[in-house]
């Protein structure tokens, strides 16, 4: 019973303030839940469009947010996939429950049933501890996995197991763990075409598509750049403890960007042009030079950034320099991920993690 949400447990004959006290501590136990979904919710940000085609999807995700089946999102790198998640998620019943995301693209192999199923004392070397998995701690809430279709098989059928059962064991252990998850899953590959090629379990698959939504990608939605560049910039200022707002031909030529990586690339831009925007109000000539890759070339002519940081706090001229920084590098690896990683004396999947904290595609 408390496994299923059960409060407390009574006795009979049953004493009136006792019951008094249940329903007192119950009560509060719930407004608690409520003000920390709350507090979670406002740490991220809430869709911002303009678009018919964002309204659509918004109200997909809206009918979707109450049913239990697995949601799998598709769409282009960048583009707000674990936002629609999180709305999924936060517009629901298990709002106020966790919200556990992971990236399968940044777990090794061998890490992922790890990350996914957790671990029992002495399961291998190193392990001195039982450990909780990402499904264990999403019980009761939704379990959101980036890039699924970079899952290993195995991995794969331990997960159409735990979506078809609600059972799984962790690693070492022998013990069933019983789990109530919902599973919501992304990609921005062609899943269909990868269980043709054998990459891809064919019932996973099935499993996992019982409804699709669909984020297009920027260049599909021109009239929420404006919007976005503005609620970037809002956050960046506060970061900064400056004001900077974007004239109308700033706003204009940045619409004019492509965004081969779409939202992500967007908020890199807006980032950027904070930061090295001497005045209040940035210009079309400072979007010209974060967009058409003059910046970088000055960056890549000298050891010494061109940029004046004394201005900024430690935390905002520290964040920008891992953004130049592995920018750069990762240009000159050719943006392979792994070869920039040796480069650099950096875990593979340490760096994957700090490409997408800094928004870097």
């Amino acid at each position: 019973a408390f496994k299923l949400g059960a409060h407390e447990f009574m006795e009979k004959p049953l004493r009136l303030i006792h019951v008094r006290a249940c329903v007192r501590n119950a009560l509060e136990a719930v407004r608690l839940k409520q003000q920390v979904s709350e507090q979670e919710r406002e740490r991220y940000p809430k869709p911002v469009y303009s678009t018919e085609i964002m309204k659509n999807l918004y109200q997909q995700t809206i009918r979707l947010a109450s049913i239990q089946e697995p949601v799998i999102i598709i769409g282009p790198s960048g583009a707000g996939k674990e936002l629609v998640a999180r709305a999924l998620h936060y517009d629901g019943e298990r709002c106020g429950r966790p919200f556990i995301p992971t990236n399968a693209a940044s777990l090794p192999v061998n890490l992922a049933e790890d990350e996914l199923f957790g671990h029992e004392k002495g399961a291998y070397t190193g392990a001195v501890s039982r450990r909780s998995g990402c499904l264990e701690r999403a019980n009761g809430g939704t379990l959101f996995i980036d890039e699924v279709a970079d899952l290993d098989l195995q991995v794969q059928a331990k997960l159409l197991r735990v979506l078809e059962t609600g059972v799984f064991v962790r690693l070492g252990g022998n013990d069933p763990v019983h789990v109530n998850v919902r599973i919501i899953t992304a990609t921005h590959k062609n899943l269909k075409e990868l269980v043709d090629k054998g990459i891809f379990r064919h019932d996973l698959w099935y499993r996992l598509c019982a409804f699709i939504l669909r984020v297009p990608p920027l260049s599909e939605r021109k009239k929420d750049i404006p919007l976005l560049a503005n609620l970037f910039l809002k956050k960046a200022s506060i970061d900064m403890g400056i004001e900077k707002i974007f004239s109308e031909e700033a706003l204009a030529q940045i619409s004019k960007h492509k965004f081969p990586g779409n939202v992500r690339e967007l908020k890199h831009i807006v980032t950027r042009a904070a930061v090295f925007s001497e005045k209040k109000v940035i210009d079309e000539n400072v979007i010209k030079l974060v967009t058409d890759g003059s910046l970088e070339n000055e960056i890549n002519q000298s050891h010494t950034a061109k940029c004046d940081y004394s201005h900024l706090d430690f935390k905002t001229a520290k964040n920008q320099f891992e953004i130049d920084y592995f920018s750069s590098v990762l240009k000159r690896n050719d943006s392979n991920i792994t070869l920039t990683a040796a480069s650099i004396g950096m875990a593979q999947s340490n760096l994957s993690r700090k490409l997408k904290e800094l928004s870097i595609k």
